[in-house]
């Protein structure tokens, strides 16, 4: 029993959206468990500064898994990347890092926070991904017709790898060219 009473001593952390603000482990250990959770509402207090120090203070957290922290609460609250990176006490940069993580591989951000992944590594793949997206949008912008040229090539769509609008121009054989050897 005493492991039920450890699940609830610390409750579960609402704001007054009912959104989860912490102890999302202890609400799915409670779960698991069958035991009722204590909820408590955030009335008053700002989300960020409860959810940074209560996460990031309490634990033994990285700085990639502390910008990776301050990145996610940064997209709910809307807040500057500087201002959340001073609450926390991390660097511009790292939260910077963190952000691409989440916009371009945002299924690596669970493993930075458990520590699993650093956010180099992330931020190196998330990098990566951002270039291949780039790559073939450049691709696409490239291979789309110019507007305003009306021709019949435009009303098929645009060209792709290995489709010629129009049959090549026959090349004159080198022997039939003046001068020719």
């Amino acid at each position: 029993m005493a492991a039920e009473s450890s699940l609830v001593e610390r409750p579960i952390i609402l704001d007054r959206d009912s959104l989860l603000l912490d102890g999302r482990n202890r609400l799915a250990a409670c779960q698991l468990a069958g035991i009722e959770p204590r909820f408590e509402t955030l009335d008053g207090q700002d989300p960020v500064a409860y959810i940074l120090s209560s996460n990031i203070q309490r634990r033994q957290m990285t700085k990639g898994q502390t910008a990776m922290a301050v990145a996610r609460v940064r997209d709910f609250q809307k807040l500057k990347i500087t201002d959340a990176a001073e609450q926390a006490r991390v660097s511009v940069g790292r939260v910077g890092q963190a952000v691409t993580v989440l916009t371009h591989a945002p299924d690596l951000a669970d493993a930075v926070l458990a520590g699993a992944t650093p956010l180099d590594a992330a931020y190196t793949e998330a990098r990566a991904r951002k270039g291949a997206a780039s790559s073939m949008e450049a691709q696409m912008a490239t291979a789309a017709p110019l507007k305003g040229h009306g021709s019949a090539s435009s009303a098929r769509g645009p060209a792709l790898p290995g489709r010629f609008e129009s049959a090549p121009a026959e090349r004159p054989h080198t022997s039939t060219m003046k001068g020719a050897r």
